[in-house]
């Protein structure tokens, strides 16, 4: 009959290793996650700001055309 022996002392050392290994994971997870929170926010701020640069460009071009509509009608008027 044989007899196992178990190591008691060596699964005690590898448990530990492992519980290290897991706190160690779960902070450089954590770490990384609040790291891409930060870029999401960075460029959903970028995306924003493209957004309203791009309204305004939108609203000037708008706005030119509409004075030079003004102004071939008031040229037509004169001729």
């Amino acid at each position: 009959m044989e007899e196992n022996f178990f190591d008691f002392a060596q699964t005690k050392e590898a448990l530990s290793q492992l519980s290290t290994d897991l706190a160690v994971l779960d902070s450089e997870i954590k770490s990384k996650l609040t790291e891409l929170d930060v870029e999401r926010k960075n460029h959903h701020k970028a995306m924003t700001e493209k957004d309203a640069k791009m309204e305004k460009m939108s609203k000037t071009i708008q706005d030119t055309v509409a004075k030079i509509d003004s102004i071939t009608g008031y040229i037509n008027g004169v001729l």
